[in-house]
């Protein structure tokens, strides 16, 4: 798929923020479906998260990675961050079902 100098990591720095779903599978995403912005505004932004840490933490000289540690802590925040969101949907849509 890449040519030349073009590789993952300089395409994905390349696609952040504007054109992360150029890079994302979208199914991966659980809340794809929403139409609602503020809910793929959240999406978005957690994806940008991961991605900016994937690339992070993938630089040619080691000394300018993100340390393990300091990944892992900020890996648990993105996802401790896309739960809460996730779960306030499950309750929002769930209220909304037992309405109809």
């Amino acid at each position: 798929m890449f040519s030349g100098s073009l590789d993952l990591h300089w395409f994905s720095e390349d696609a952040l923020p504007e054109r992360i779903w150029e890079i994302a599978d979208t199914t991966m995403w659980l809340h794809t479906h929403v139409n609602d912005i503020t809910t793929k505004y959240k999406i978005q932004n957690c994806l940008v998260s991961v991605v900016a840490l994937g690339i992070s933490c993938s630089k040619k000289q080691p000394r300018e990675r993100t340390p393990i540690q300091d990944a892992a802590i900020e890996m648990r925040a993105i996802r401790d961050s896309y739960l809460k969101f996730a779960g306030s949907l499950v309750v929002e849509r769930g209220v909304e079902a037992t309405r109809h």
